[in-house]
């Protein structure tokens, strides 16, 4: 008696392609002629299941009114891939509308809202690769987030350092001296140094609103030479602490001399000591590293004797 041997299915799995529709649109060149006809001809294959896309709205509807025979779909991009590249470029793209308009500049941190899209465009792409490309890519990110995570360490990347130039003003402080606070990096009342330095001494803050009540638009700033003259005449006989925002150039990494400073007509450190009377002399500077670099110039009246 033979042994019967059971029966097998083989299934044919179609072949799946999935195809740019672009060249398809408006008048058709050479690659655009290839490409239909390359699309008519696997159409009409019944093991191939044939797809087309196109990766603009525009694309897209006109995508839709083409002569496209029968048996090629057309694939819409699924909408979580639109939202995350929406997420991916939102900001990068306005902030750069922006800048053409503006003074403001393009920087990383401005990136920070699309990082959330960056992440998943990174991570989508990376896995799109299949193994072990993907490993591969996959290590290469973790590897150059990793080096730019030590950098981070730097002192020149380390935050504005506030609290060392704080620390500096307390130690070196006697009573009748004043703060001149020139290192604002808002329109707001408050500043980073406040966060440090106690508001206990006599603290002038040029170009900055005054009011007793918490911020609001259209608060007034007092004009910035007489802020100037205030400090300086309050100082008179005894020590002005000029705090002061300085250049982030790689080559500067050191406190600015005091005729360099003078002649920033545009800085308010600059116009204090333009206007500083015969007398004063900066008798001490400090170079605070960091992402901001500051400057602290300590400011005596020797003919106070």
């Amino acid at each position: 008696m033979s042994e019967r041997r059971p029966l097998t299915r083989t299934r044919r799995r179609a072949l799946r392609v999935l195809l740019d529709g672009t060249p398809l649109l408006g008048a058709r060149t050479g690659i655009g002629r290839y490409t239909a006809a390359l699309t008519e001809e696997l159409a009409s294959m019944s093991d191939v299941d044939i797809r087309a896309v196109a990766f603009t709205l525009r694309g897209w509807r006109r995508l839709r009114r083409s002569r496209m025979r029968a048996g090629a779909a057309l694939r819409q991009i699924p909408p979580r891939i639109v939202l995350v590249a929406l997420l991916a470029l939102a900001t990068p793209v306005g902030e750069a509308i922006y800048s053409v308009f503006g003074t403001n500049l393009l920087g990383a941190r401005n990136l920070n809202a699309s990082w959330p899209g960056l992440a998943l465009a990174i991570g989508g792409i990376v896995t799109a690769a299949g193994a072990p490309l993907s490993l591969l890519c996959g290590a290469l990110v973790l590897s150059g987030f990793a080096v730019a995570g030590v950098k981070t360490l730097d002192s020149d990347l380390a935050r504005t350092d506030y609290a060392g130039a704080a620390a500096l003003i307390e130690d070196r402080w006697k009573p009748g001296d004043v703060v001149v606070d020139a290192a604002p990096l808002t329109p707001v009342p408050l500043t980073g140094l406040d966060v440090y330095l106690p508001q206990t001494r006599p603290e002038f803050r040029p170009g900055l609103p005054v009011s007793e009540h918490p911020f609001m638009v259209g608060d007034p700033v007092p004009p910035v030479n007489r802020v100037i003259g205030h400090a300086i005449a309050s100082g008179r006989g005894h020590a002005i602490f000029l705090v002061t925002h300085v250049s982030s150039d790689a080559l500067s990494n050191q406190v600015p001399r005091t005729a360099a400073l003078r002649r920033e007509s545009q800085s308010n450190a600059g116009r204090l000591l333009r206007r500083l009377p015969s007398g004063f002399a900066v008798a001490e500077r400090k170079y605070l590293p960091g992402v901001a670099p500051l400057a602290v110039f300590v400011i005596r009246d020797r003919s106070a004797g």
